[in-house]
């Protein structure tokens, strides 16, 4: 038996209001219970309780590790309840370093069904440039596949395909033609965008 047990047993004593009630609380003899109490009081150098014929009283002592006790037992059943919880139920801070263009277009839209399968768990997003990316300080990095990227710290995952697109509106096109290759976009104007420079384009 540990410290702690024993320091449990000792507040049963004093709930319970004498040794046979707490004994049969737990599961064991009044002697057991009064050799245990006397080995707690030993260790602690402190009598705690003091016992008549008729009555248990707690000294100073007493007083004081009981009132320590409380709290303690609460945060000890709140660890084993939410320690227990933890495979069945995720909880936590997830961190998710993304740019922005990414985090409006893909994940904003999804967050709503995460939350609800997973109410526990807390989202911390984060904006950075694609070339910031993976971002060490996230749990997790939304980016482009990066050619050779090698980390040992990191697992990558294939999450969607992308594919860049050009768009024009027909009043545009009848009145410039519509480019067939490449090199025809240098005799069009054209928006970009882009986090470093103007999104303007022109010919």
């Amino acid at each position: 038996m540990g410290h702690f047990d024993d320091a449990l047993l000792f507040k049963t004593i004093v709930d319970q209001g004498s040794l046979a009630k707490a004994g049969d609380q737990l599961g064991i003899n009044a002697s057991a219970v009064s050799k245990r109490l006397a080995r707690l009081e030993q260790q602690l150098g402190n009598q705690l309780i003091r016992r008549t014929t008729r009555r248990l009283e707690l000294t100073e002592s007493g007083h004081y590790f009981y009132q320590q006790l409380l709290p303690l037992q609460h945060q000890w059943q709140n660890a084993w309840e939410e320690t227990a919880s933890l495979g069945n139920e995720p909880r936590g801070i997830l961190c998710i370093a993304t740019p922005q263009p990414v985090a409006s277009r893909f994940l904003m839209p999804r967050l709503r069904r995460f939350h609800e399968h997973y109410p526990h768990i807390q989202l911390e997003l984060t904006h950075e440039h694609y070339e910031q990316l993976p971002a060490a300080t996230a749990d997790l990095s939304i980016c482009r596949e990066i050619d050779g990227y090698n980390a040992s710290s990191m697992v990558a995952s294939l999450l969607c395909e992308y594919h860049n697109q050009l768009f024009a509106s027909p009043k545009y096109l009848a009145q410039h033609s519509t480019p067939l290759q490449l090199t025809d976009l240098t005799n069009h104007d054209g928006l970009t965008y882009s986090t470093h420079s103007s999104g303007v384009v022109s010919s």
